[in-house]
């Protein structure tokens, strides 16, 4: 049913405590951990590659020549130039989208909020989907923007100083709040229309939910992320996001759109299908706890 799905947490243990909201918040966080350790260890690698391929100075390069230049200059560790901050930040960040979207979910329903669990019209998505996850996404920006900035400009070779936190601040809560939105739409869509051999699948239904639906998320916000990622190394041009973007199209078109994508969308298959299947598993041994506890 509608009800039963967009919830990343099973819900038996609500039947333990009845404070659904805090719980789900609680587990969601517990399993988003998880998901925040895995995830930067996969895909820092093809996020450098992606974030020097959207910078003006690499116009044209290809992902071969700009991974090249960085084991020539660098060594392989060069691929994790900056990544001690995001490794760090992705725990916090990753752990609370997905608790504020577990726990803002479950908060409908309790308040018995029928018009957020009414479905939006023409679909059968429940409001309360979007809803939760443009909250996890406004929470998540307000943490990553500082972990982004550190990150992009390590990743530049620049140095970070406390005055750069929130450069990119509207371009990067763009970015989340349509990433999240799409993706657990994606996820609550993909809940029900799956083949029940594949939903149920422990190796494929998370390999295709956290790959396949957050790739699909990424291309769509692909052109803030990239104006995210020049304003924070200090490209030239406006640094405020729409201006941002009429200077992008203003210079390239619609290819400045699309820059860095090819590595963004391995890092997204890789880093998200990887992680995404340590979060169902956590979430299946959180499962396995409740059940017996309840015995």
């Amino acid at each position: 049913s509608t009800q039963s799905t967009g919830r990343f947490c099973a819900n038996a243990m609500n039947e333990i405590k009845g404070d659904r909201p805090i719980v789900e918040f609680l587990y969601g966080s517990m399993c988003g951990l998880a998901y925040g350790l895995v995830h930067p260890l996969v895909g820092q690698p093809f996020d450098l590659v992606k974030t020097l391929m959207q910078q003006p100075k690499w116009k044209g390069a290809s992902m071969r020549a700009v991974a090249a230049h960085t084991v020539k200059t660098h060594g392989i560790k060069g691929f994790y130039n900056g990544a001690s901050g995001p490794l760090v930040g992705s725990l916090v960040f990753r752990a609370l989208q997905f608790g504020v979207y577990s726990g803002s979910y479950a908060l409908f329903e309790k308040h018995n909020q029928e018009w957020a669990m009414k479905s939006l019209p023409g679909t059968d998505i429940q409001g309360r989907v979007v809803l939760a996850a443009m909250s996890a996404g406004c929470v998540r920006a307000v943490i990553e923007t500082p972990l982004e900035s550190y990150k992009v400009r390590k990743q530049m070779q620049m140095r970070f100083s406390l005055r750069h936190s929130f450069n990119g601040f509207t371009a990067n809560l763009a970015r989340t709040c349509g990433l999240l939105t799409t993706f657990f739409v994606l996820i609550d869509i993909s809940s029900r229309q799956l083949p029940a051999v594949l939903n149920s699948d422990p190796v494929l239904a998370p390999l295709f939910k956290g790959g396949v639906c957050a790739t699909i998320a990424w291309v769509s916000i692909w052109p803030f992320e990239t104006a995210k990622n020049q304003i924070q190394a200090g490209a030239p041009g406006p640094k405020e996001l729409l201006g941002r973007l009429g200077y992008m199209w203003r210079s390239e078109g619609l290819r400045a759109f699309s820059r860095g994508l090819l590595p963004g969308v391995l890092r997204s298959i890789a880093a998200n299908g990887t992680s995404f299947a340590v979060y169902i598993s956590c979430q299946r041994h959180r499962d396995a706890i409740v059940d017996t506890l309840r015995k």
